[in-house]
């Protein structure tokens, strides 16, 4: 087979070599005596190979695939009609694998199913995906942008994180919340428009996507959590929407691109250090009734010159001091 050809193979054509005995069972998945397939690996010409298997098939093919983890051999599985859960830890740690396309029907992906599958680029999902589990696709370091399904409730905590060379997610309309540390670590991530019906955005969310320069947050939301974008240091413009309620603690630290920052009427608390490490900015206005502290010493809420205003009131406070440690902050 040349290089770069993709070959398709049945389960059958794929251990056609292995004895009758062995072949008969990973075929009719014969259970328990499947879990001698656990142990299944196959002298495979290198290439890559487009894996379709059959219902019947798919468990025994899930070890086949786990089994046969070589860098000269790579998987592109279309997963069989009638599956409706990808269990927890399911492919993970996988590097042979490089495509995933799951059929509709589809609507749970476990934890860790896709975690370090550091050669998977290309996921397809289906319609009626409710759920991506905790640290679903965690590390997946090749995976470049992926579109996110309608009627997708939750993203859950890490779910995406340090996936690296991530550049583009669209995200549907009627998601409820990004889990916490869902995309922390994307670091190519360049923008990213949050959907009508989110509620909250989670605990360390964005955290440190150094590359991300604009966020726009949609109505209804009610929460950013703490650390949800710190360390984002290329993000320069942040558009907060009415309804907005809570800002948490450091929510924003260290986004050193910002220049000015403006609150809708409705916010109830801005969190403590919520801009710290915000070295450029130079204006934040609240709407009155917000409560916020007003940190100084050695970890000031707002950088040195921020001037503070409250809307109506004619209330304004500047900043005037830098002490060394806000100078030495890392994010």
């Amino acid at each position: 087979m040349s290089q770069g050809e993709t070959k398709t193979q049945s389960l059958g054509e794929a251990i056609g070599t292995l004895p009758n005995v062995l072949e008969a069972t990973i075929k009719n998945l014969v259970a328990p005596i499947v879990d001698s397939a656990s142990q299944l690996r196959l002298d495979m010409d290198p290439g890559e190979y487009d894996l379709r298997p059959s219902m019947e098939e798919y468990e025994a093919f899930r070890r086949f695939i786990m089994n046969n983890n070589r860098d000269d051999v790579k998987f592109q599985l279309v997963f069989p009609q009638g599956v409706q859960r990808v269990g927890a830890h399911a492919f993970s740690l996988c590097s042979s694998l490089t495509s995933v396309t799951f059929p509709v029907g589809v609507q749970w992906v476990g934890e860790q199913a896709f975690s370090w599958c550091r050669s998977l680029t290309s996921v397809t999902f289906p319609k009626g995906l409710q759920h991506v589990g905790e640290r679903a696709f965690w590390k997946c370091e090749s995976l470049t942008s992926i579109t996110l399904p309608q009627r997708l409730e939750e993203i859950g905590e890490g779910a995406f994180c340090w996936c690296s060379s991530l550049t583009s997610v669209t995200f549907p309309e009627g998601l409820q919340q990004v889990g916490a540390s869902a995309f922390r670590g994307c670091s190519s991530l360049t923008s990213v428009t949050l959907p009508q019906g989110l509620q909250q955005v989670g605990k360390y969310a964005f955290y440190g996507c150094r590359s991300l320069t604009s966020v726009s947050f949609p109505k209804g939301l009610q929460v950013v959590g703490a650390w949800a974008f710190s360390g984002c240091s290329s993000l320069a413009v942040a558009t907060f929407p009415e309804g907005l309620q809570q800002v948490e603690y450091c929510a924003f630290g260290g986004c050193s691109s910002l220049t000015s920052v403006t609150f809708p009427e409705g916010l109830q608390q801005l969190g403590e250090y919520a801009f710290y490490g915000c070295s450029s900015l130079t204006s934040v206005t609240l709407p009155q009734g917000c409560s916020y502290v007003d940190q100084s010493g050695d970890w000031p809420s707002f950088p040195a010159g921020c001037t503070i205003s409250v809307k109506g009131s004619g209330t304004k406070r500047r900043r005037v001091s830098l002490k060394p440690a806000f100078q030495q902050l890392r994010f």
